[in-house]
């Protein structure tokens, strides 16, 4: 897969691997960090869960979240060499960090309480191989994002080009509410919670300071929630049940 080639290749560049978290979160950045931190720890909180993975762990943002339970065992899991350095260099990460494709998970059947994944899925069409070997792993549960078809994100991309200004290439997918639910009912997948965040694409916040970030997401919240009552939503967090 082309697009496959290109994701792996960014992603495994030093320069971009260092300034990783740098560039998405600076600035008002750190609101939509805070925001989508919060946002799995709570969906994870719901359920009992020790034994987790962080699939396209990046920089280890979840996977460190999640290892500062004491009691919690967590592996982080990525593609990229220069990533899984990075992460290894960093004293404050205590969890166990993987190298390998999320295609073949080097893992046995059942063996987390639940697979993490943020923005991990935006730049593909199917994924249903990527589900298939999260279910597999999995006991209990999955979480992952994925970016709406149907919101103002979309047509800015579309209008600016802007995926393939900031990645280098322009491969990125949108995914209906709908369609994820068929993907989820054919892979017998349960969908036990889905949260909608962002009216306004997340990228804008980087661009503002960090207290008028923070003032503009509390507005993003009432135009998303309280007038649109969830429609057009940028992204749709999921927590998946694994049926057995």
């Amino acid at each position: 897969m082309k697009e496959d080639k290109e994701i792996r290749e960014f992603y495994s560049r030093q320069d971009e691997s260092n300034k990783y978290d740098s560039v998405r979160f600076r600035n008002g950045g750190l609101v939509v960090d805070e925001s989508e931190k919060k946002l799995v720890m709570n969906l994870a909180k719901t359920e009992k869960m020790q034994n987790i993975l962080d699939v396209a762990t990046g920089t280890g943002r979840f996977a460190r979240l999640f290892s500062k339970d004491k009691k919690n065992k967590v592996f982080g899991f990525d593609y990229s060499k220069k990533m899984i350095k990075i992460l290894k260099e960093n004293k404050e990460n205590y969890f166990e960090k993987v190298r390998g494709d999320a295609k073949m998970l080097p893992f046995k059947n059942n063996s987390f309480d639940c697979v993490t994944s943020m923005r991990f899925m935006i730049h593909y069409d199917d994924l249903s191989v990527f589900l298939k070997e999260m279910s597999r792993v999995s006991k209990k549960h999955i979480i992952f994002d994925t970016p709406n078809k149907y919101s103002l994100k979309t047509i800015v991309s579309f209008a600016t080009n802007v995926t393939k200004k900031i990645f280098g290439f322009s491969y990125m997918s949108w995914f209906s509410e709908k369609d994820m639910r068929k993907t989820f009912d054919s892979l017998n997948l349960k969908v036990i919670g889905v949260r909608k965040t962002f009216f306004l694409p997340q990228g804008i916040y980087r661009f503002l300071p960090y207290p008028l970030a923070r003032a503009a997401k509390r507005i993003d919240d009432f135009i998303l929630h309280e007038i649109l009552k969830g429609r057009m939503a940028c992204a749709h967090t999921w927590m998946l049940a694994v049926k057995r």
